[in-house]
């Protein structure tokens, strides 16, 4: 059995590489991993590597230049899978390109979502609800995602809850936790009686368009405003005296150089660090940065929801989400307190306030609202399993 595993972005990767492992231990079943060439928009390649997994590109099939459909079609043409599996991307990309190759083939194709799809769907529904439902499957982490996806009319028979590989990731990440938490705070040079807060950014602030009111992340403004308040507020607590140090953390796949969150640091807040590192004595350096914070703090990033995985409250803050009149995109972790929402300005000030004046108290108050995610154990190996039966079944796609 021929399985063409394609991915362009870390999350996708992340997700998949638990699973490729999964279907390589099966007699009989051949996995190729093909990614996008690896550039700063393209992480897939390097999430695969640092998992041990060895993937393709282009360059293996002697094709040169930006990734085309007709390179696609060449890799499935050389390869002859006899299912395509993949992530779910917001451009074009390596396996946006290989499932519509399946589609038109009669190819068996599967996708694994990476988190729970409210947000996606939220922001790219109108495009990507007609693409996506013609799969043979779609891999979701719970029965939440599985209801929301029912309830857009995604036909029940090819929407599997049966757990997320990437979380169960974290999940195991989360049994070395105090070694994680050490690790972090060495690198930050942080002691453990101070208050670690973690801003995890969501999009690139360099790109002009961040501004537009039609961009997908605009609410009545831009994530600048939060980066903006998570500044102010902690040189304000920092002011009054307050152990409380900060870490803005970058998001891979975006510019490090990033003058504009070095230059607004510099500005409000000259003593938070920017961590832009991958991997940090043998650990993924996101891990570690989220062990080490007391609070993650977030715009509209699955980092936060991570940091939930991980132990470690999240915070989405959306300042003027509710100004905006427009819906929560993480209303699916908000709702059921695996995160907490802050969608006024202000809000975030006020909880700084709060931690910088009665700390352990503040924090102990912070974890009795959250409730932890549910983690469906064997993912990927469920997964695994459910591929093989596609592969076996005859059932041609309607």
């Amino acid at each position: 059995m021929n399985v063409c595993v394609f991915a362009k972005d870390t999350g996708s990767a992340g997700a998949l590489s638990e699973i490729v492992w999964a279907l390589r231990e099966q007699e009989g079943v051949n996995v190729v991993v093909f990614t996008d060439e690896p550039s700063p928009t393209a992480l897939a390649y390097a999430t695969f590597l640092a998992q041990n997994i060895y993937p393709r590109t282009p360059f293996d099939y002697k094709m040169k230049g930006e990734l085309t459909r007709e390179m696609i079609n060449h890799v499935i043409d050389a390869e002859r899978p006899q299912i395509i599996l993949g992530g779910i991307s917001s451009d074009d990309g390596a396996d946006r390109f290989a499932f519509e190759a399946g589609l038109r083939l009669n190819i068996k194709t599967a996708a694994v979502i990476e988190s729970r799809p409210h947000a996606w769907l939220n922001y790219y529904g109108l495009r990507d609800i007609p693409f996506y439902s013609r799969l043979d499957a779609l891999f979701v982490p719970d029965e939440i995602s599985r209801d929301y996806l029912i309830n857009l009319e995604f036909q029940p028979e090819r929407v599997f809850a049966l757990g997320n590989p990437a979380w169960e990731s974290k999940y195991k990440a989360r049994r070395k936790r105090k070694k994680l938490r050490a690790l972090g705070r060495q690198r930050f040079g942080i002691d453990d009686d101070t208050v670690l807060i973690v801003y995890a950014v969501t999009n690139d602030l360099d790109d002009r368009d961040i501004d537009n009111p039609n961009h997908v992340d605009y609410y009545a403004g831009s994530e600048k405003w939060a980066l903006f308040e998570f500044l102010q507020s902690l040189r304000d607590v920092q002011q009054m005296g307050a152990k409380i140090m900060g870490v803005v953390r970058q998001k891979p796949g975006l510019n490090d150089r990033a003058p504009f969150i070095r230059g607004m640091i510099d500005l409000v807040c000259p003593g938070v660090e920017f961590d832009v590192e991958r991997i940090f004595k043998g650990e993924l350096a996101a891990n570690s940065t989220l062990c080490a914070a007391d609070v993650v703090v977030g715009y509209d990033t699955l980092a936060v929801s991570d940091a939930a995985v991980l132990g470690t409250p999240g915070i989405y803050f959306m300042p003027h989400l509710l100004l905006s009149c427009k819906n929560d995109p993480q209303a699916a972790f908000n709702e059921p307190r695996n995160t907490i929402p802050f969608h006024e300005p202000l809000m975030l000030l006020d909880f700084m306030h709060e931690v910088a004046c009665v700390p352990r108290a503040a924090l102990k108050r912070l974890h009795s609202r959250i409730v932890p995610i549910e983690i469906v154990h064997k993912a990927a190996h469920n997964i695994a399993k459910k591929i093989m039966a596609m592969v076996s079944s005859k059932r041609s796609r309607n």
